[in-house]
């Protein structure tokens, strides 16, 4: 028979120690042993019972293994399925899984994949499974990266265009200007041509250059054509037309084709600056000779010449720098492919004191003439 105090004060010690407050208790632990504790007082007989049971580590273990292991038994045997199918399927190359599973179970896919003849690979968290072999790297599938969607102006996709035609028409040319040389060394009875003529390879030389210039002018007339077509193209011709100069188009082309010098006047607005020198150059691009025009149009102060370069490069749907450009004392703008360039007077005179004749030059204006001080004057007397 128990002592009731006994009983009693180890019960209450035992719930101190334990930090309980009730009578009814259960622990479970999972990982290392899983114990139920239910004490149990009689209040006849004032004595403690206990029922303890205890789970072992290697029976939770092992139901957990079993568990994981027809998990994967189960995953593995619909990649199975899955790749199958793949292969079956002629129009879809791979599969891409975000499943924890599949990560989970990444080795025993590869080796299936292997066997199957497909390619795998594990990004991060994505597993892909593919008929073809697959990079280290996929943007795509980074979640870090996302995607994003570029626009590129039309301007931009033009100047690039541009760029890589001059790549193409300059690898062209150093291939066709390659000429093959008579091979002496063979024979020693070989005949020397001793009257070939000394200006073969600059006559080559040319006509390959006038083969350039023709595929550009092409190209020029192509992207123009582009552009009056596109909606803001066609908005700003109609602007365009809108002015007084555009009811003169055609008289003044016409005066300028059978004149060698012109003089033109209007008023203040009227388009004079900004569209003459456009209609002949659309003219000139539109009749097939675009990369053949070359065009200088002079303007008293430096900031007019940068200022009305970068509206008609605007109208023309182009960056300043293209087509059209600008060249000013210690600053300016122009390419390669720039056919109308905007400057002073003082730029045309440095240019006729090294070269009188301005060679490569089509067209020449002088804009506000009546505004003309020395430099003026001296360009009108050079020209």
């Amino acid at each position: 028979m128990h002592n009731p105090k006994s009983a009693a004060s180890f019960l209450i010690a035992r719930a101190k120690s334990l930090q309980l407050r009730h009578h009814n208790y259960r622990f479970l632990t999972s990982t290392s042993r899983s114990l139920l504790f239910t004490p149990f007082i009689s209040t006849r007989f004032f004595s403690g019972h206990y029922n303890i049971e205890q789970f072992s580590d290697d029976e939770y273990d092992c139901d957990f293994e079993n568990h994981q292991a027809s998990s994967t038994v189960a995953n593995v045997d619909e990649w199975k399925w899955k790749l199958s199918m793949l292969l079956r399927n002629e129009k879809d190359q791979e599969i891409v899984s975000r499943d924890k599973r599949d990560r989970r179970d990444y080795e025993q896919i590869a080796n299936l994949a292997k066997r199957m003849g497909l390619y795998s690979e594990l990004f991060g968290k994505v597993v892909v499974a593919s008929k073809v072999p697959l990079p280290n790297y996929r943007p795509d599938l980074d979640d870090k990266r996302p995607q994003r969607e570029v626009v590129i102006p039309l301007s931009l996709q033009r100047r690039v265009e541009g760029l890589v035609q001059e790549y193409l028409d300059r690898l062209q040319l150093n291939s066709e200007k390659t000429i093959d040389s008579l091979d002496n060394v063979n024979s020693k009875n070989q005949v020397k041509d001793i009257d070939m003529d000394e200006n073969a390879n600059s006559f080559v030389d040319e006509s390959v250059m006038e083969k350039v210039l023709q595929k550009r002018s092409l190209r020029m007339r192509n992207m123009q054509r582009s552009w009056q077509e596109s909606p803001e193209g066609k908005k700003m011709l109609e602007f365009r037309k809108s002015l007084p100069a555009y009811r003169e188009k055609e008289g003044l082309l016409q005066a300028i084709a059978r004149n060698q010098v012109i003089v033109i006047s209007g008023e203040t607005g009227c388009g004079k600056t900004t569209q003459l020198p456009q209609y002949i150059l659309e003219s000139e691009i539109e009749s097939g000779r675009g990369a053949f025009c070359s065009i200088i149009c002079t303007q008293p102060r430096r900031i007019s010449a940068m200022a009305v370069s970068e509206r008609v490069s605007a109208e023309r749907g182009e960056s300043l720098g293209e087509t059209v450009g600008f060249k000013v004392r210690l600053e300016g703008m122009r390419g390669k492919n720039t056919h109308l360039l905007f400057c002073t007077s003082g730029i045309l005179l440095r240019r006729l004191l090294s070269d009188r004749n301005l060679s490569g030059i089509t067209h020449v204006f002088v804009d506000e003439i009546h505004e003309r001080g020395m430099n003026e004057g001296s360009s009108s007397t050079s020209s």
